[in-house]
């Protein structure tokens, strides 16, 4: 997507958009005559769509659902909204069907952690898994210390910095989102999850995995999963010594940002 390109006759939501990304994009479309990324926001925040799945939902977060749409010129931006609202009910119909399941989870549950999902794992056979330790965790009562949702704690305080590092501030920020502090889910979606991710959260691989880092053999995103403490260490201490070795060969010594769940990689100092 390039800036100022966007055209309501191909409008692309990307998996693992917030609301805020949405926003930002839907402020760039002329034919829509935004005014503002907070005029935008204030539309999101009408949940009357979704009361029926989500009573408790406060915004459309993880509910503005990922795909490419498109609209007549004439479109309104409430128009767009309600069509990603009514493209999640689709896909979430379909699946129900398939998940008889469901009916017996609340949604928002679901979405939550699908959301957790979309966030963390870069390649769709690893979604299962990544899922499969969030429900880990959770049985166990262990936290989740995802930091998607300590980036996530930090856009809702209008703290985050937008540079991809994660500082000591961020982890401390005292937030039911923060699930480096906090047990349990978060208290709602963190992004808008795909089917993919829906489905994982709906089918988690039966593991026993309760941590995973990045592989740093590997360029794509790819993890390494584990069940117990001393291999994630061991995980974690690989991860570290490659990055020093990369970032020693750079012009730019500065250390890379955590990426996966469970790394605890050292964050930055508070600027």
């Amino acid at each position: 997507l390039q800036e100022g390109g966007q055209r309501l006759s191909r409008l692309t939501i990307i998996e693992g958009w917030t609301r805020w990304d949405i926003a930002a994009l839907l402020v760039r479309i002329p034919e829509l005559k935004l005014q503002s990324t907070d005029e935008a926001l204030a539309l999101m925040d009408d949940t009357s769509l979704i009361r029926d799945i989500d009573p408790d939902a406060k915004n459309l977060e993880g509910y503005l659902f990922p795909d490419t749409y498109s609209f007549p010129p004439e479109a309104t931006p409430k128009l767009v909204i309600e069509t990603m609202v009514r493209r999640f009910r689709q896909v979430w119909g379909e699946l129900s069907e398939k998940n008889p399941a469901t009916a017996n989870r609340p949604v928002r549950h679901v979405v939550t952690i699908a959301s957790l999902v979309e966030t963390e794992a870069k390649l769709p056979e690893e979604r299962p898994l990544v899922a499969s330790v969030i429900y880990n965790r959770l049985r166990l009562d262990i936290p989740l210390g995802v930091d998607s949702t300590v980036i996530y704690a930090s856009k809702l305080a209008g703290k985050w910095k937008n540079n991809g590092k994660v500082y000591q501030s961020d982890i401390e920020r005292d937030s039911p989102y923060n699930t480096r502090r906090v047990r349990g889910l978060p208290p709602g979606p963190i992004s808008s999850p795909g089917a993919h991710s829906l489905e994982a959260a709906l089918n988690p691989a039966e593991t026993d995995y309760l941590y995973y880092v990045r592989d740093p053999s590997r360029n794509d995103g790819a993890h390494n999963f584990y069940n117990n403490e001393s291999d994630f260490q061991r995980g974690v201490q690989l991860l570290r010594d490659w990055e020093r070795s990369r970032n020693a060969n750079t012009s730019a010594a500065t250390p890379t940002p955590s990426e996966g769940t469970f790394t605890q990689a050292e964050p930055s100092p508070s600027p």
